[in-house]
Parts: structure tokens; sequence; C-alpha cells
């Protein structure tokens, strides 16, 4: 699933004739996007095997987390309470609040050394706005770049120095909202 839209791209600004170019454009700049955050944003079931260290956090890859399917610590099945569900006292683990952990439940921990498969899904559904709006922001930086590749140029005597040509207000947008939204472990 793409992370934004054609129509999105066109209301930012008008593509024109361009359209092959802008669909390999926008192709990238979602590569790249999802590249910087380190996870693929759309909701997805993933299925991730780790090592316990011994605390009570089982860090994810990918988040929001909202469902896990199956999680095992050395091949014995653990119950995952959802954010949303009642605990009766069978779960071990429980979806942090925030949707970027799994925790373990009163004295359970994931023990150091043993082997956890975590089948879960997480991502949104649909796009929030702001990653929406970073993904058109870097297909038209890749449009408008494609063809002198981001340069600007200075001729002082005979030297010439050249350097990328950014609009700072947009570079700082998109870093911020991916700084929102990235992993950092």
């Amino acid at each position: 699933m793409a992370l934004t839209t054609t129509a999105r791209i066109e209301l930012f600004r008008p593509i024109g004739s361009a359209t092959a170019k802008a669909a390999q454009c926008q192709a990238a700049a979602e590569a790249w996007v999802t590249g910087q955050l380190g996870f693929d944003p759309n909701a997805l079931s993933r299925t991730e095997i780790t090592t316990g260290d011994g605390s009570r956090v089982l860090r994810v890859t990918a988040w929001p987390v909202t469902a896990v399917t199956a999680l095992t610590v050395d091949g014995a099945a653990w119950s995952v309470l959802a954010q949303s569900g009642t605990y009766d006292g069978s779960q071990q683990a429980i979806i942090d609040r925030s949707g970027k952990w799994i925790e373990a439940l009163g004295l359970y921990v994931f023990p150091v050394g043993t082997i956890i498969s975590n089948t879960y899904t997480a991502g949104y559904a649909t796009i929030p706005d702001d990653l929406q709006q970073v993904a058109v922001m870097a297909t038209w930086l890749a449009l408008e770049e494609s063809n002198r590749l981001g340069m600007t140029g200075k001729s002082i005597g005979p030297e010439q120095v050249n350097s990328l040509a950014r609009n700072s207000k947009d570079y700082e947008f998109m870093h911020d909202t991916i700084q929102r939204y990235r992993r950092l472990w």
C-alpha cells in the first residue's frame, strides 16, 4: 500500500504531463521515507524472532502494535492481552498503551537467552496525514531534482562551488515528522 496518492501529490503541486516520472519519484520517495522510519508504516502482519534479555519489555520493529497473533518463549505459548481487553489472570503479557512494545505481566519476564517468536500486526490502516505529507514533499523534491540532481552552482573567478539546493522549512518539517515516528532501537 502506498504512503500517499497521486491525487494528494497533485493537490500539493500539479504534476502535468510528467505522470510516469512522478510515479517513479513517488516510489523512490516512499522507499526513502520507509527507510528513514526503519519500518513500513502500513498495517501488516510481521513475524520476528529474537532472544530474551531478562527484561519485562519485548521491543518490536514496527509500531503501533494492534494485535499479537502468537507469542512463544522457548516454544511455550504466551497469552497476550489486547489493549482493550480485560485481564483475567491467564495472560502473561500485554500490548503497551503506546503500541510500541509488549510488556510481561506480573512476575513474568523474557528470560536471558530464550528464543522468542512473535507474530503481530503493526502499522496504520490509514497513514497519518503528516507522514503522507512527508511522502508528498519527498516526491516533489525528487521530481524537481531529477533533472539537476539538487545541485546549484556559484562561480567565483576560476573556481565553481556546488551545493545542494534545499528549502530549509520543508526539510525541517520532513525531519521532525520522521523523528516522531522513527524507531530508535
